[in-house]
């Protein structure tokens, strides 16, 4: 008796599990991040006067180096900030780039630390540093492109005058199948391509979630052309996407007959924080929004640094 009373519970966990995974992967593939950047619970709120300067890069200096298996990036940012709120308050910073996030170093006066003081009365002006290693390249440029991508691998394509970035991710899609009784019969595990696509002023843009081209399967589980800023973008992937190596085989990606886009660069983010037990938890943005909503005081702000040079 006591076995046929574990098992419906060990169904309706089964259940609960699945569910939150679909969730998860759901709230990572959408705009979570840039759509919670002004919905901010706290008094106390910081903005950025220098998001953008003149040449319509932000404040940031990044640095890289090719490592065996990674690449290390050094980044700087400089931001002039204003505290809205009366008083002041002890700050940390995340900054977030190539799928890694870390609290930033405070420079300055001979000394590191990792928080900084505003106030109301002045512009706070930290000079920031971070250092991130990840197996992420820098953004690389193409006419068109062809060849082995891994997950999370930005490409600038320009074709005349049209530009875009486009970016990989290479995940599981899970699959609950119940039967009439209301049974888990089995769990299914697609690995599938999405790409990210952006252009000059205009939003972002996802392709389907791509698993590769099977024989006597549909030409769009492999073939698909998207519309982005009045241009078109041409995607095809050869083979299924291996999620255990995280890498898709793209046999032709290209953009026409689409905006021009000048002050194309590397996306970072950063976004500012109280100095609390809470915050100390975690440098991931996103966990940081889930358990420490009332202590984010501003962000994430994207700051655009122009594409890197090899050393």
């Amino acid at each position: 008796m006591e076995a046929e009373q574990i098992v419906p519970y060990f169904l309706i966990m089964l259940v609960v599990v699945a569910i939150v995974v679909i969730f998860n992967q759901s709230l990572l593939s959408s705009g979570f991040p840039q759509q919670v950047s002004g919905n901010l619970t706290n008094s106390l709120v910081i903005s950025m006067s220098n998001q953008v300067l003149l040449d319509g890069f932000g404040p940031a200096r990044i640095t890289y180096a090719p490592l065996a298996s990674a690449y290390e990036y050094d980044i700087t940012l400089t931001p002039e900030l204003k505290l809205t709120g009366s008083g002041s308050v002890d700050v940390i910073s995340i900054i977030r780039f190539k799928g890694r996030g870390i609290r930033a170093t405070v420079l300055g006066s001979g000394t590191q630390d990792d928080k900084f003081t505003i106030s109301d009365e002045d512009i706070g002006t930290p000079n920031l540093r971070a250092e991130i290693f990840s197996d992420i390249p820098p953004i690389t440029s193409h006419a068109e492109y062809s060849g082995l991508l891994a997950s999370g691998t930005t490409l600038l394509i320009k074709d005349g005058s049209s530009a875009m970035l486009a970016k990989v991710k290479v995940d599981r899609r899970y699959k609950t199948f119940l039967s009439e009784g209301g049974i888990i019969d089995s769990l299914i595990f697609d690995c599938l391509a999405t790409f990210e696509l952006e252009c000059a002023n205009g939003p972002i843009v996802y392709s389907s979630r791509l698993k590769g081209c099977e024989s006597g399967g549909p030409q769009s589980d492999c073939e698909e052309d998207v519309e982005l800023c009045g241009g078109t973008v041409h995607i095809f992937i050869t083979g299924k996407p291996d999620c255990s190596r995280n890498t898709v085989e793209v046999g032709n990606l290209k953009y026409t007959d689409g905006r021009e886009w000048p002050n194309v660069g590397e996306n970072v983010y950063v976004s500012f924080w109280k100095d609390t037990v809470c915050t100390r938890r975690t440098a991931d943005f996103l966990q940081l929004v889930a358990l420490c909503p009332e202590d984010r005081l501003g962000g994430e702000f994207r700051l655009v640094h122009d594409l890197l040079t090899p050393p």
